[in-house]
């Protein structure tokens, strides 16, 4: 294998390999949050709209990433919260028969 292969299979890589650690650390404090696909999937479409498309600068999609992460999980929790009072917000409800 030449060093533009290691190169490609490292870039396809890191992409799960953050999404893998950011789900090891919710699972480590407690809670469980199977949106994350969603977030990463979300937030590689927007930036690559910005960045190609609209041809924004990296320093200005790094914030608007940042923001669309924290805010895309935020309705489901909420909603997990209300329907499970003693639950803190982003906890996981506990399965159905318990």
């Amino acid at each position: 294998m030449t060093a533009y292969n290691w190169r490609t299979i490292a870039v396809q890589t890191v992409i799960v390999g953050a999404a893998a650690l950011g789900m090891t650390l919710i699972m480590i404090s407690g809670g469980i949050d199977l949106s994350v696909g969603s977030v990463v999937a979300l937030t590689t479409i927007v930036e690559a709209v910005l960045s190609e498309r609209m041809h924004v600068s990296i320093w200005v999609i790094l914030p608007i990433l940042g923001l669309v992460e924290t805010t895309k999980p935020l309705p489901s929790s909420i909603s997990e919260s209300v329907l499970r009072k003693d639950a803190p917000l982003g906890a996981s409800a506990p399965p159905s028969g318990a």
